[in-house]
């Protein structure tokens, strides 16, 4: 589990989020400028809505690995993401 170590970390724009995370805690990246989010993990791992902020919710890219973009688009919270992308 990723806790809230990064909660107010406005420097961080760019993150990878590894394959075997499960879940993320709520306030983890809230207060962060994050541009761009690359996730390994084929299935969502367990988030809040406090987890990201709106900004990254509305301008950061989430990238997921390919073929789970439309698991991601219809998980909870994740599918709140704008920009989702797989590579």
């Amino acid at each position: 589990m990723i806790g809230c170590k990064y909660y107010n970390c406005t420097k961080l724009t760019s993150l990878v989020i590894g394959e075997k995370v499960k879940e993320i805690g709520e306030w983890a990246f809230k207060a962060t400028k994050l541009k761009e989010i690359h996730i390994k993990a084929l299935a969502p791992p367990t988030i809040e809505h406090d987890t990201f902020s709106d900004y990254a919710y509305s301008s950061a890219t989430l990238y997921v690995p390919k073929g789970s973009k439309k698991v991601y688009q219809n998980a909870n919270v994740w599918k709140e993401f704008h920009n989702i992308i797989e590579e």
